[in-house]
């Protein structure tokens, strides 16, 4: 959005909150962040990293915690993507259609 309104002749600010996960120093870590962040296999420790998590947690019920991930880097929660595609079954859209 920002871009688009930027060619269009608007002034725009961007705001990120976090550093750039190419200039995180971490000794405990191996300095592997980036790893973690541009492979998907490495989705779940990119979830734990200290350095690059917010650590939210959602509460349900009062009760359960539920880790709810959001990354303090920047782009935000796509550092964090796993690339999982989940792909409804094959008559999902037609019994959609029925019901709208």
């Amino acid at each position: 959005v920002a871009s688009r309104l930027a060619e269009a002749g608007f002034s725009t600010l961007l705001l990120d909150a976090g550093p750039d996960i190419a200039d995180i120093d971490e000794p405990s870590f191996g300095n592997v962040t980036q790893n973690y962040v541009q492979t998907p296999l490495f989705w779940s420790l990119a979830n734990i990293n200290p350095h690059i998590s917010w650590d939210y947690k959602v509460e349900a019920d009062g009760k359960v915690e539920i880790p709810y991930p959001r990354k303090a880097a920047i782009g935000g929660s796509a550092v964090g993507n796993a690339m999982i595609a989940v792909y409804p079954y094959p008559g999902f859209f037609d019994s959609l259609s029925e019901l709208t």
